[in-house]
């Protein structure tokens, strides 16, 4: 910008702390030697003259308020310099996902959750369902769908809205049913649950209800009473 031909122009770039320079990106419009960071030499400048150089860095730090400053100097030119800031915001990946746990248990029988129970016809079972935020988002609009199989009637009604799950929260609902009349001995009734949210994938699982029949339900019992004459030693019937 001045009124003679700038001479022996040095331009350096040391890169700011959490900017690393990429290798290969750099461009000039003219020709140089040496290298940015450590000093780029352009032999002259005539007067008016412009040229641009491009080059790119990779932000290595997470957060924060980066500025890089590029100086130049020649050996009839004091030295100048200027600067840009580049801001850091760290923003977290998140992940969207539900898991889903179904147990039951048969109440008449007063036995433990798992994945399979027996059950008499006319007995009640009670299903367990656990839905978890096993992700890193806020899960929106949760709800649990489950409808029995054949062979099983609902004891009460079911509500399977949740609404929002925060990250590592779990809910657990029930369903209690009987085992309806008719049902054939042998029979496993395999009851599905699904859960789902607008903001995560639709996921199963599920648990089995087995109906058995009292042993010895098919044993008929014969009732015969006799008298006998102790006196004359003879039946007395």
């Amino acid at each position: 910008s001045g009124s003679v031909t700038a001479n022996n122009v040095i331009i350096t770039d040391a890169m700011a702390s959490g900017l690393s320079y990429t290798n290969g990106s750099f461009s000039s419009s003219v020709a140089s030697a040496g290298s940015i960071n450590t000093g780029l030499t352009i032999s002259s400048l005539a007067v008016g003259q412009e040229i641009t150089l491009t080059y790119r860095a990779t932000v290595t730090v997470q957060s924060g308020t980066l500025v890089n400053t590029v100086t130049a100097r020649a050996d009839n030119a004091n030295q100048v310099s200027d600067s840009a800031t580049v801001i850091a915001v760290f923003t977290p990946v998140t992940t969207s996902q539900l898991t889903i746990d179904k147990q039951v248990r048969n109440i008449t029988t007063s036995n433990s959750f798992s994945n399979s129970t027996s059950a008499l016809v006319g007995e009640q079972v009670e299903f367990q369902i656990r839905v978890t935020n096993s992700g890193t988002a806020i899960l929106n609009n949760v709800r649990v769908d489950d409808t029995l199989p054949t062979g099983l009637t609902a004891s009460a009604a079911f509500s399977g809205f949740i609404g929002t799950l925060t990250t590592g929260q779990s809910q657990t609902l029930t369903l209690r049913a009987t085992v309806a009349t008719g049902t054939s001995n042998g029979t496993c009734l395999l009851n599905v649950a699904y859960a789902q949210a607008d903001n995560a994938s639709r996921v199963q699982d599920d648990a089995n209800v087995c109906v058995s029949t009292v042993a010895g339900t098919s044993v008929n019992l014969v009732q015969s009473k006799k008298a006998f004459n102790d006196t004359k030693n003879s039946d007395a019937t």
